[in-house]
């Protein structure tokens, strides 16, 4: 996770670079502490970052694509956060399955997968 202690950094093109007003920032985005491009470095002047997820800018894909987030999400309920994505109203079933999953589920899937990917190849190479 991001914190005031993370050095934030993007590398870019030369002609990518363009000064932004605050307003263009919403509060989801993480300002960087410096631009790369291939011919110089851009030390940035960076102001607050986000401390948490903010849930309400996420819809289920997201979850889908980082399963680290659900992870995240169980995380924060159980500290009796916010947890309600985009378009839900309430978190209506308060449970790991539907939250997502714990750490152990994720790594357990994890495994599953590999061990799945191992016999494909095994038949593969059985032919």
């Amino acid at each position: 996770m991001v914190d005031e202690f993370t050095t934030v950094l993007t590398i870019v093109h030369d002609l990518q670079v363009m000064k932004l007003d605050e307003d263009q920032f919403g509060p989801h985005d993480v300002k960087v502490d410096y631009i790369i491009t291939p011919t110089q470095i851009f030390e940035c002047q960076v102001g607050e970052r986000p401390t948490n997820v903010m849930w309400s800018t996420l819809n289920p894909e997201c979850l889908d694509i980082l399963p680290l987030l659900k992870v995240f999400r169980q995380r924060d309920w159980k500290t009796k956060r916010n947890v309600c994505l985009a378009g839900e109203s309430v978190v209506l079933e308060q449970t790991s399955e539907y939250l997502g999953g714990s750490l152990e589920s994720l790594k357990k899937g994890r495994r599953l997968a590999k061990g799945k990917n191992k016999r494909k190849k095994r038949n593969v190479q059985s032919r």
